[in-house]
């Protein structure tokens, strides 16, 4: 994952080189506990060479609260035509894929359980779009297999989840396709 996303970092920035305006980074995000990713994604980029305040700048008012706050910084990002947008969250990169359509800002994405089944990229190898990013989803069954390996008396787990959030769903069915193998 962290190779993907320097690959992308560094494609991005051989691309957009010969500018010497600060390159402008948009951040979305729906969950707070994402804001490391986001602290991860700049600390790479500083250390590829991308200074903030010098040759790149982040526009992030913190993690939205809902889509409706989400699209109005995203209407802000497409208006003053930054030059990437990072989105964290499934639904909140959905929102950002429907938005950018047509207007060439380049989308990375940090972390979507399953981008193709989510309908953000086309494949994993041709996303088709201006949007790339990394895929987490595909340990529900290592983790529900080491869960009870340690609990293996546990017959039933409850999994509270919102059925509103597209990596909530697929999570949970293949959390399911994992506890019917077993």
């Amino acid at each position: 994952m962290l190779f993907f996303l320097l690959l992308v970092c560094a494609v991005w920035g051989c691309s957009k080189g010969q500018s010497s305006k600060p390159f402008t980074v948009g951040v979305v995000n729906l969950n707070k506990e994402l804001d490391k990713v986001f602290l991860g994604f700049k600390g790479r980029l500083a250390a590829l060479g991308y200074v903030e305040g010098q040759n790149i700048n982040y526009i992030y008012n913190g993690p939205s609260s809902n889509l409706s706050d989400l699209e109005s910084d995203l209407n802000e990002f497409i208006q003053r035509d930054v030059d990437l947008i990072f989105s964290l969250t499934t639904p909140a990169t959905q929102k950002t894929k429907l938005m950018t359509r047509g207007t060439g800002i380049p989308v990375v994405f940090a972390p979507v359980f399953d981008p193709v089944r989510a309908g953000i990229v086309e494949s994993l190898m041709k996303p088709g779009s201006n949007l790339t990013g990394i895929k987490v989803g595909g340990n529900s069954s290592k983790a529900l297999d080491w869960f009870l390996k340690i609990n293996p008396q546990v017959k039933n787990i409850l999994v509270p989840f919102n059925n509103n959030n597209m990596a909530a769903v697929l999570s949970l069915e293949d959390l399911q396709k994992a506890a019917e193998k077993l």
